[in-house]
């Protein structure tokens, strides 16, 4: 995080500190313990150790409030015996599918001005797609958001912008 987000330290009574951060268009909000250690000498050093992470989407609903009102939705119906990694994965697939149909036929020009019906529609399937991604990511204790995370940074070695730039080419093409 060095570089982009400020810790400011805080007072020896205060339990919790919260920074926030803004990157590459995305707000972090970080809650962090603060341990307060006498070390040798007489320092009072902070050790600031993880709390949460809150990962907001551009409508500030967090991330894991979305996977805590997913699990509730799932454990009211007793839907939990359904949803191994396989059966989310397959219905994943189908709502994938659903989302497709939508654009099928369409030209470029039409794929990116809908109309307010079909975008409702699209809407409906991109739901169900992050609901099923998100509880998959859930049953499998993946961090969603440090999973893409992680991806996009090996793509950008696989990808260096002065190789990819404007081209479409896998990254084994790349020349």
């Amino acid at each position: 995080m060095a570089g982009w987000a400020r810790i400011e330290y805080v007072p020896f009574a205060v339990q919790l500190l919260s920074i926030s951060a803004r990157r590459a268009g995305v707000t972090v909000a970080l809650r962090l313990a603060a341990l307060p250690i006498v070390a040798q000498y007489g320092v009072v050093p902070y050790v600031i150790r993880w709390y949460q992470r809150d990962l907001r989407c551009s409508r500030g609903v967090l991330v894991q409030e979305l996977i805590e009102k997913i699990r509730a939705f799932n454990r009211e119906r007793e839907w939990g015996q359904y949803h191994s990694p396989k059966n989310l994965v397959m219905a994943l697939a189908g709502e994938v599918g659903e989302l497709i149909e939508h654009f099928q036929w369409l030209t470029e020009e039409q794929s990116r001005n809908l109309p307010a019906a079909k975008k409702a529609a699209v809407e409906e399937e991109i739901g169900d797609v992050t609901i099923l991604l998100l509880n998959l990511a859930d049953q499998l204790g993946v961090d969603i958001v440090a999973a893409a995370g992680h991806k996009l940074e090996r793509n950008r070695v696989k990808y260096p912008v002065e190789k990819s730039r404007g081209r479409a080419d896998k990254y084994t093409d790349l020349h």
